[in-house]
C-alpha cells in the first residue's frame, strides 16, 4: 500500500520532536494489508480482497493535521484509561486524584494529551508483527506513577489481527487500554452509514448512562430493549430512539460480555456488511465491549477530503468498565494496576470473506 493514500501531504505536527510519522505495513499471503502509524500507535488502514477487489474498511484522515482535528480517535490506541472517568477524578487509598478534563465535566480516553497524541517507539519484527512501546511519566494527565506499555499488532493466519496489550506501573493506577478503530465493512469511503450492518454482541447486560454519558452504576439486562444484540440485527433498526441514546445521538454504551466470551477463544461479537460479502468477528480476554456508532464522525475529514457523515463507521472497543475507579462495587477485574502486577489482555479481529 502506498502511504500517500493514508496521509497525502504531511502538514503540521503535534508531537514534540517535530519529525514526520512513521508507517508500518503488515501483509498476509492472501492479500490482507494493514497499515499502522507510530503517532498514537494508530491502526490506519485495513484492506481486504473482497471478491477479488481490495476493500478499505477503516476510516482515516488524509493528513496529520486532519487526524488531530477530528474527535473520533480514528484507529488510535487510547489510554491510560479508555472511556470516561466522572468529573475527571477518583478516590483511592484515602486520596482524591484529579485528572485532565477534556470532555467537560469528564476525563475521556486519558485526557487531552493521552496516548493517542504521543509518538510511540516502534519496531516492525516481520511482515506479520509490529510492536509499539511508550513510557508515561508520573503525573501524566494527572495519573499517578510511571507506566510502561507495549502494544503488539500481530497478523494471525490470513485474515485476523490480534492486538496484545501489556503494561506495568510504579504506583497503583487505573489502566484501561483499547484501540479506537472505526469500521465500515461496506467500505470506508462508500458513503454508506453502518445502519444496515448486522451486529451481534454476546452480552446480556449493559451500563445505562446519565446526561454526561457516565454510567449510573446500574447493570441492566438488555432483553427487550434497543440494547439487545444477543441475536444479529441491523444497527439502525432502533437507533437514537430512546432518551438514553438521544444523549449520545446513537449508541455510545458499554456491554458486559458473558463470562463464557472472555477467554479470547469464544465469539464476543460479530459484524456483517450489508452485501453479506464480509464479516468481522471479535474475540477478547476483556470483560466488556463498548459500541460507538460514529455519532461525532462529522468532525472527521475523510481520505477524499470531505467530511464523513455521522454513523459512517462504528467502533467495537474491548475494555474494562468506564468510570470503574469510582465504582468499586462492580464485579469485574480490578481496574487498578499495582506495581507487582502485569496488565495483559488481547483482542482478535477476524475478517471472514
Amino acid at each position: 500500500m502506498n502511504n500517500d493514500t493514508v496521509f497525502g501531504n504531511m502538514t503540521g505536527n503535534f508531537v514534540d520532536d517535530g519529525l514526520p510519522p512513521r508507517f508500518f505495513t503488515l501483509r498476509s499471503r492472501k492479500g490482507m494489508e494493514l497499515t499502522f502509524m507510530d503517532i498514537g500507535a494508530t491502526w490506519l488502514s485495513c484492506r481486504l480482497p473482497v471478491r477479488g477487489t481490495p476493500r478499505e474498511v477503516l476510516l482515516a484522515s488524509p493528513s496529520l493535521d486532519a487526524h488531530f482535528s477530528q474527535r473520533a480517535y480514528l484507529g488510535s490506541t487510547v489510554g491510560r484509561y479508555a472511556n470516561r472517568i466522572a468529573g475527571g477524578r477518583y478516590f483511592h487509598e484515602g486520596k482524591t486524584v484529579h485528572l485532565d478534563i477534556n470532555q467537560p465535566p469528564n476525563c475521556l480516553h486519558g485526557g487531552s494529551h493521552g496516548f493517542h497524541r504521543r509518538r510511540w517507539r516502534a519496531k516492525q519484527v516481520d511482515d506479520g508483527l509490529v510492536v509499539f512501546s511508550l513510557e508515561s511519566m508520573d503525573g501524566d494527565q494527572g495519573f499517578p506513577g510511571a507506566l510502561w506499555v507495549d502494544v503488539r499488532f500481530e497478523l494471525i493466519e490470513d485474515f485476523s489481527l490480534c492486538i496484545h496489550y501489556q503494561a506495568q506501573v510504579s504506583k497503583p493506577c487505573p489502566v484501561n487500554l483499547t484501540n479506537h478503530a472505526c469500521i465500515n465493512l461496506a467500505g470506508a469511503e462508500s458513503g454508506e452509514t453502518v445502519f444496515s450492518h448486522q451486529l451481534m454482541i454476546n452480552a446480556r447486560h449493559y451500563l445505562p448512562v446519565d446526561a454526561t454519558q457516565i454510567p449510573t452504576g446500574d447493570i441492566t439486562p438488555v432483553e427487550g430493549s434497543v440494547f439487545d444484540f444477543t441475536h444479529a440485527k441491523p444497527i439502525g433498526e432502533r437507533i437514537a430512539m430512546e432518551p438514553e441514546q438521544m444523549v449520545a445521538s446513537g449508541y455510545d454504551h458499554t456491554f458486559l460480555l458473558d463470562e463464557s466470551c472472555q477467554d479470547g477463544l469464544a465469539l464476543a461479537a460479530r459484524l456483517e456488511s450489508p452485501d453479506g460479502f464480509l464479516a468481522m468477528e471479535v474475540k477478547t480476554t476483556k470483560p466488556a465491549l463498548h459500541l460507538y456508532t460514529g455519532n461525532l464522525l462529522d468532525s472527521a475529514v475523510s481520505r477524499r477530503g470531505d467530511h464523513y457523515c455521522r454513523y459512517a463507521g462504528l467502533a467495537l472497543e474491548t475494555q474494562l468498565f468506564p468510570d470503574a475507579p469510582n465504582h468499586p462495587e462492580w464485579q469485574q477485574p480490578d481496574c487498578f494496576l499495582k506495581p507487582d502486577q502485569i496488565y495483559h489482555y488481547h483482542t482478535m479481529y477476524r475478517f471472514c470473506l
